[in-house]
Order: structure tokens, then sequence, then C-alpha cells
């Protein structure tokens, strides 16, 4: 058993899951776990969740593999980016590990972020512009919390501030360790980045995978909606699970059809005035161009 050669570590809504399904397909590359936050225990404890890994010893398990075609193995996990811990403990773990990062524009990330936190019902808040303004102190023009949790709830603006968090990847490891991807990249060229990232990881580059994207997106029509029929699937669940175990098989699938009937393919559901979004690309005009110092030309 040994730790994983490379780490897939952000940005949340930045095309981490569909780099990672990509490497799952190549015969070279092992990719058995999307996600198991092993080192960001600081930013989220899973101690309460049933896939809690416990220790070091049963994370590294998880990538052992007799398989002898596998050169590589790893794991994507987003909140590496923003955990101090995480970054220390891989730095010291695994110092030649190869580091891959997904960005997008800041205020792309915030407003695709609130709408995964709507769907998965971990925020109440329909309103972006409401949601947002948890990180201006004091609800005032002012500077910004980046503290990553305001009162029990997201903080946006922690999470579209990655600049200081990349400085603080450089700093611990090698830059010729350290890949850069942006959204566009994985868009406009999936064929193109694919090739790169295989030669950064030292496997084939010719091997032939589905470059399709993962997670697409759709539109909520009422998120207050979702938001109730999230409510009323977590007060039914003793029923829903009693009418599964009697039919064999998942409920009636009444709250996935009703989900189904209040969403339709396309662009996610956040929307912004064109004041909020002047007023979000100052506050985050410093942390943006600290990133773009360290993207080598790349824009976002």
């Amino acid at each position: 058993m040994a730790l994983p050669d490379f780490f897939i570590i952000g940005a949340p809504k930045c095309g981490t899951t569909t780099l990672y399904g990509w490497l799952g397909q190549h015969p070279q590359a092992n990719a058995p776990h999307k996600e198991p936050g092993f080192f960001s225990q600081d930013l989220e404890p899973t101690a309460h969740l049933p896939t809690h890994i416990p220790s070091l010893e049963a994370y590294e398990a998880i990538f052992d593999t007799d398989d002898p075609a596998v050169l590589v193995s790893g794991e994507a996990t987003p909140k590496y980016l923003y955990s101090d811990n995480a970054l220390d403990q891989i730095a010291r773990l695994r110092p030649d590990a190869r580091i891959i990062i997904c960005l997008r524009d800041p205020i792309d990330l915030a407003l695709s972020f609130h709408n995964q936190k709507i769907r998965e019902g971990a925020e109440c808040e329909p309103d972006f512009a409401r949601a947002w303004s948890r990180a201006v102190i004091a609800r005032a023009p002012g500077p910004l919390s980046l503290e990553p949790w305001l009162d029990g709830r997201i903080n946006y603006a922690f999470w579209a501030s990655y600049g200081r968090r990349l400085e603080q990847v450089f700093s611990r490891f090698p830059r010729r360790n350290i890949r850069i991807y942006t959204i566009q990249d994985l868009k406009q060229d999936p064929e193109g980045t694919f090739r790169d990232l295989c030669g950064f990881l030292g496997i084939s580059q010719t091997c032939q995978v589905s470059l399709t994207p993962s997670n697409p997106g759709y539109h909520i029509r009422s998120a207050r909606l979702h938001l109730a029929m999230i409510a009323l699937k977590r007060r039914m669940a003793p029923v829903l699970r009693l009418i599964a175990r009697a039919r064999g098989k998942e409920g009636l699938g009444i709250l996935k059809l009703a989900r189904r009937l209040n969403s339709s393919a396309g662009h996610y559901a956040s929307s912004v005035s064109p004041q909020l979004k002047e007023e979000m690309k100052r506050a985050l005009a410093a942390d943006r161009a600290r990133a773009e110092r360290l993207l080598d030309g790349k824009q976002l």
C-alpha cells in the first residue's frame, strides 16, 4: 500500500469530476475514489458519515491494486486546495506528488457552487445576492470575510478566493509538479488537455477514452419548490424506507419525478444583477490578480 501519486485538489465546480472520470478510464491510471476528503478534516469533518476513512492505513488501502498495467494512482478532493492541513500533510507524506488544479472565473464558480448547494439542500437561501452578502462584514461595503462558514452557512467569497490558496500550493510543492487547467481547457480542447495530463502523469498519451463531461448542468425552475421537496423527502424518509423494503426496490419515484419536472437542461439557476456582478468583481479583484500571476498566461 502507498499514498496516491496524484491529487486533483480544486476548485469546486471547475471540472474536477470530469478530469477524474477521464483518468478512471485509462488502463494505466488507478482512480478508485472521488472526493474521499481524508486530509481536509479541518474544513469538513467526516467522522459522522458512513463513508468516513478512519486511518491513514485505511486511506492507503483504497488505492491498493495488483493490476500490473497500473502506473499511477490518485484521487480528487477539491476542498484540499482550501485546506492548510491537506496541503501540509500531502507535502509531508508525498512531497513528489503530482498536483492538479482546475479553475474557472471566480464569479462563475460562486454562482455554480451556490446552485449545487441548492440542489443538495445544503443551501436554504435561493437568492444568490443574499447568500453572497454573508461575506460582507456588517452587511456594508468593506472587506470580505474569508472564513469558509459564517454562522454555519456557506461563505461563497471564501470558495471564490482561490488566488491566495494557489500561493500556498506553490509554496509547498515544486512548480514542475503542479499543473493548472481551466474549465475552458476541458470544454474547448478536451483531447489536448487529456494528452497533456497524461504526459504530466507519465502515462500513455495515445489511450482512447470517452472525453464527455461529467455532471452536466441543469436549470432549476423554482429553487424554493426544490428546497421544499428536499425537506418533504427528509420528513418522509422513514416511510419511504418501509415502502422500498416492501417493494424490494427504491421508493415510488414521486419526488424524483417532481424534481425532473422542476428542472431543465441548461445553465445553472443562480443569476446576478450587473450591479452585484461589479461589486463581486471589485471584491475579488485582488485575489484574482494573485491567481493570474501563477497561471502562465491562462485567462480566467
